[in-house]
């Protein structure tokens, strides 16, 4: 048996510190196969269009376009433009003279629609 001697004054030896196990190398950083100022262009893009789409569906959903086109008819009216010729179809209940008197007539707005041929 051996028997550890101190000397005087000295101090005692610590006990050895367990060992740490060695990390793990950190992981690549991700390498794009595209050029970073192409990628980032490609995301503004998509944003962009994203962008566009939700503008898009939100302006239906308020029903804008319309809006957009009643106003145009009623430009249309305005400027003068008049409807000339009527052709009509599936009257049942109402006769054909009725019908082209309301919308020759020109002093209402009955069918502006009608004005711009739609």
């Amino acid at each position: 048996m051996t028997r550890n001697v101190q000397r005087r004054g000295a101090k005692p030896k610590r006990a050895a510190a367990p060992r740490r196990a060695a990390r793990a190398p950190a992981a690549p950083p991700l390498v794009l196969p595209v050029a970073p100022r192409r990628f980032y262009l490609r995301i503004a893009g998509a944003f962009a269009a994203l962008l566009l789409l939700g503008g898009g569906v939100t302006a239906s959903w308020l029903r804008l376009p319309q809006a957009w086109w009643a106003s145009t008819e009623v430009a249309a009216a305005r400027a003068g433009f008049e409807v000339r010729q009527v052709e009509t179809h599936g009257l049942r209940y109402v006769s054909r003279l009725d019908v082209m008197r309301a919308l020759l007539d020109g002093a209402t707005d009955s069918m502006l629609c009608v004005d711009l041929g739609v």
